[in-house]
Protein backbone atom coordinates (compact mmCIF):
# COMPACT_ATOMS: atom_id res chain seq x y z
CA UNK A 1 0.00 0.00 0.00
CA UNK A 2 2.60 2.40 0.81
CA UNK A 3 4.26 1.53 -2.44
CA UNK A 4 1.12 2.35 -4.40
CA UNK A 5 0.72 5.72 -2.63
CA UNK A 6 4.31 6.60 -3.33
CA UNK A 7 3.81 5.51 -7.17
CA UNK A 8 0.54 8.05 -6.98
CA UNK A 9 2.60 10.94 -5.70
CA UNK A 10 5.64 10.64 -7.81
CA UNK A 11 3.51 10.51 -11.48
CA UNK A 12 0.63 13.29 -10.08
CA UNK A 13 4.09 15.38 -9.31
CA UNK A 14 6.14 14.08 -12.42
CA UNK A 15 3.57 13.56 -15.10
CA UNK A 16 3.25 17.35 -15.89
CA UNK A 17 6.63 17.50 -16.60
CA UNK A 18 7.08 14.22 -18.80
CA UNK A 19 3.68 15.33 -21.21
CA UNK A 20 2.93 19.25 -20.85
CA UNK A 21 0.25 19.22 -22.70
CA UNK A 22 -1.76 16.63 -20.55
CA UNK A 23 -5.47 17.89 -20.22
CA UNK A 24 -6.61 17.30 -16.34
CA UNK A 25 -9.88 16.03 -15.08
CA UNK A 26 -10.21 18.31 -12.42
CA UNK A 27 -9.46 21.61 -13.69
CA UNK A 28 -7.24 24.70 -11.83
CA UNK A 29 -5.79 22.06 -9.43
CA UNK A 30 -2.96 24.42 -8.61
CA UNK A 31 -5.66 26.52 -6.86
CA UNK A 32 -5.92 25.65 -3.19
CA UNK A 33 -9.77 26.65 -3.43
CA UNK A 34 -9.62 23.00 -5.49
CA UNK A 35 -8.84 21.01 -2.71
CA UNK A 36 -11.47 22.66 0.20
CA UNK A 37 -14.80 20.68 0.09
CA UNK A 38 -18.19 22.36 0.06
CA UNK A 39 -19.76 21.67 2.55
CA UNK A 40 -23.44 20.78 1.67
CA UNK A 41 -26.07 17.83 1.82
CA UNK A 42 -23.58 16.05 -0.34
CA UNK A 43 -20.52 16.10 1.35
CA UNK A 44 -22.09 15.36 4.56
CA UNK A 45 -24.16 12.68 3.44
CA UNK A 46 -21.10 11.02 1.85
CA UNK A 47 -19.13 11.28 4.94
CA UNK A 48 -21.81 9.79 7.15
CA UNK A 49 -22.24 6.94 4.57
CA UNK A 50 -17.99 6.52 5.15
CA UNK A 51 -18.31 6.43 9.18
CA UNK A 52 -21.28 3.81 9.00
CA UNK A 53 -19.05 1.76 6.41
CA UNK A 54 -16.19 1.83 8.25
CA UNK A 55 -18.28 1.06 12.05
CA UNK A 56 -19.72 -1.89 10.44
CA UNK A 57 -17.06 -3.34 9.22
CA UNK A 58 -15.17 -2.78 12.55
CA UNK A 59 -18.39 -4.10 13.88
CA UNK A 60 -17.91 -7.43 12.09
CA UNK A 61 -14.26 -7.78 12.13
CA UNK A 62 -14.15 -10.50 15.62
CA UNK A 63 -16.83 -13.07 13.25
CA UNK A 64 -14.54 -13.04 10.14
CA UNK A 65 -12.27 -15.79 11.51
CA UNK A 66 -15.39 -18.31 12.53
CA UNK A 67 -16.22 -18.28 8.91
CA UNK A 68 -15.02 -21.68 6.91
CA UNK A 69 -12.40 -19.96 4.52
CA UNK A 70 -12.01 -16.36 6.18
CA UNK A 71 -9.66 -15.12 2.83
CA UNK A 72 -12.50 -16.05 0.39
CA UNK A 73 -15.27 -15.76 2.06
CA UNK A 74 -14.95 -12.53 4.12
CA UNK A 75 -14.43 -10.29 0.51
CA UNK A 76 -16.96 -11.90 -1.24
CA UNK A 77 -20.05 -10.91 1.67
CA UNK A 78 -18.42 -7.70 1.38
CA UNK A 79 -19.14 -6.72 -2.14
CA UNK A 80 -22.75 -8.83 -1.81
CA UNK A 81 -23.20 -6.32 1.30
CA UNK A 82 -21.96 -3.43 -1.02
CA UNK A 83 -24.24 -4.55 -4.08
CA UNK A 84 -27.34 -4.43 -1.66
CA UNK A 85 -26.47 -0.92 -0.03
CA UNK A 86 -25.81 0.17 -3.52
CA UNK A 87 -29.18 -1.10 -4.86
CA UNK A 88 -30.62 0.46 -2.08
CA UNK A 89 -29.22 3.53 -2.31
CA UNK A 90 -29.97 3.85 -6.15
CA UNK A 91 -33.16 5.16 -6.71
CA UNK A 92 -32.65 7.48 -4.46
CA UNK A 93 -29.31 9.16 -6.58
CA UNK A 94 -31.26 8.51 -9.50
CA UNK A 95 -34.61 10.27 -8.61
CA UNK A 96 -32.88 13.58 -7.28
CA UNK A 97 -30.26 13.69 -10.05
CA UNK A 98 -27.07 14.58 -8.16
CA UNK A 99 -24.86 11.51 -7.36
CA UNK A 100 -23.81 10.79 -3.65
Amino acid sequence: MLIMSLLFVLLAVGLPFIKPDIQFATPHMDQLSTYIPNFDFSYFTTISLLVFAVGGCEKISPYVNQTRNPAKEFPKGMIVMAIMVGSLCYPWISCHGNAI
